[in-house]
């Protein structure tokens, strides 16, 4: 009965790290596909400076006008800065910044 038991384990030790070693090919498999983008094209959080508040941008999702302060919601892209009225503005420019600038 103990060689069985034995056998059974070595088999799922076996079986395990096969599963495990496939599983990290795969994932440098993937990696291999990825494009780096440049830094220029990375959309970034930005906290606007106490030197913008005040100052009125327009949304570039829904074209409101926005007034900054330290709440505003803004990221920079492209070496310029955007305020957007709402997070739900911030989600659909981050996922398709390319859509909202001219």
């Amino acid at each position: 009965m103990n060689k069985y038991l034995l056998l059974f384990l070595v088999f799922i030790s076996i079986v395990t790290c096969s599963c495990k070693k496939s599983e990290i090919s795969k994932s440098a498999d993937e990696t291999k596909n990825l494009t780096v983008l440049p830094d220029s094209d990375i959309v970034k959080d930005f906290i606007p400076p106490q030197d913008e508040y005040n100052t009125v941008s327009r949304c570039p999702v829904y074209k409101e006008k926005v007034t900054v302060d330290k709440n505003t919601k803004a990221v920079q892209y492209k070496g310029k800065t955007y305020y957007f009225c709402c997070p739900e503005c911030v989600a659909g420019f981050k996922a398709e910044p390319k859509k909202y600038i001219k």
